[in-house]
């Protein structure tokens, strides 16, 4: 696994505790830096990965996943709804990152 999946990996982790402890306006605020980082780390993988096209594959749908996550996020919160479904985009999206991050390290594991 590449340093980037590392870090990465604790962006997703970090973003999943602070979004099930800390006080909600802080909580998206923190979550959204930490899935950035993790989006931002993503794409700095390098293309060659060990894990051949299908984990190239599997990579770039991660980084589709947290995209996707922070613009629903971006425009929901612009619309004005409410804090607690912005937790929600934001829980569901570090969630489903998760599991698509260990899917994909599983696999570089087994190459």
């Amino acid at each position: 696994m590449t340093e980037q999946l590392v870090v990465a990996r604790q962006c997703i982790r970090d973003a999943r505790l602070v979004l099930d402890g800390a006080d909600k306006s802080e909580a998206v605020g923190l979550a959204i830096e930490a899935l950035q980082a993790a989006e931002v780390l993503a794409g700095e993988v390098p293309s060659d990965l060990s894990g051949g096209v299908d984990a190239f594959a599997d990579l770039v749908a991660l980084r589709n996943e947290l995209t996707c996550c922070l613009i629903a996020v971006l425009q929901v919160r612009e619309a004005g709804v409410a804090t607690d479904v912005v937790l929600g985009i934001l829980r569901r999206g570090a969630e489903t990152a998760e599991g698509m991050l260990d899917a994909l390290t599983g696999s570089l594991e087994r190459v």
